[in-house]
């Protein structure tokens, strides 16, 4: 599928005189963009250009949140495209990054399948490594080659531990974004409860199901929990 190319930012028709039928123009193209799309995840395709198109066509009429909910789909397929980051950074509200640190984002830099194949790779090396060191004559075993049996030990075990993050953040734990804006975050699941927040649009959350299906549970990244409006956020 190619990709559209096109940043979010609203085009500007220089004409000032037919600046409204342009517009008018433009997001009946948009529409028509957005529906073809929707028709595409809906037939069950799932792929990176996809979702990007998707996002950014949702930012161009003005869905902010939607926009950031397919762009966090497209992220987690082709994490280190550089186009899918920089329309997050221009959409998402400053609170979904508020707390990433260094570690968090290497963990995201490669998706749970990449780091479970260089882990498969290290770990065949550190095997082939370690299995020519005991095989080898005790005169004739070196430090170098266990020195480096040693050093790929550590990096498979390093990286092992990279995999098993990313798998918790990207495959266990369950994440959606606010389409509402200004939804309300209550502290319990009825209108009758204090309002926690009222959450900006794509704003990125923790999510899990609950027993009443008109709400759904939402973890902030300091670990308060509230209650939202199911209709307010959909999972990534």
């Amino acid at each position: 599928m190619s990709r559209n190319k096109a940043t979010c930012k609203r085009p500007h028709p220089s004409n000032r005189r037919f600046g409204r039928q342009t517009k008018h123009i433009e997001k009946n193209v948009f529409l028509e963009a957005q529906q073809l799309y929707e028709q595409l995840v809906e037939q069950g395709i799932v792929s990176a250009d996809l979702f990007y198109n998707l996002g950014t066509t949702y930012a161009q009429l003005g869905d902010s949140g939607r926009a950031v909910l397919y762009l966090e789909k497209a992220r987690r397929l082709a994490p280190r495209d550089r186009d899918i980051q920089a329309n997050l950074r221009l959409l998402e509200p400053p609170m979904n990054r508020a707390h990433e640190r260094l570690w968090h984002q290497l963990m995201l830099s490669l998706t749970f399948d990449e780091w479970l194949s260089v882990f498969f790779i290290v770990y065949v090396v550190c095997a082939l490594s370690w299995a020519a060191w005991f095989w080898r004559p005790r005169a004739q075993r070196s430090r170098l080659l266990k020195a480096s049996a040693i050093t790929l030990s550590v990096a498979a075990i390093v990286v092992g531990t990279c995999a098993g993050v990313s798998y918790y953040y990207t495959q266990a734990t369950r994440y959606g974004v606010v389409l509402t804006p200004g939804a309300i975050v209550r502290s319990g699941p009825a209108e009758r409860f204090s309002e926690l927040i009222r959450a900006p649009e794509g704003l990125k959350l923790g999510v899990e199901t609950y027993q009443d299906p008109d709400w759904k549970v939402v973890y902030f990244p300091d670990g308060q929990l509230g209650y939202i409006r199911s209709t307010d956020i959909q999972e990534i």
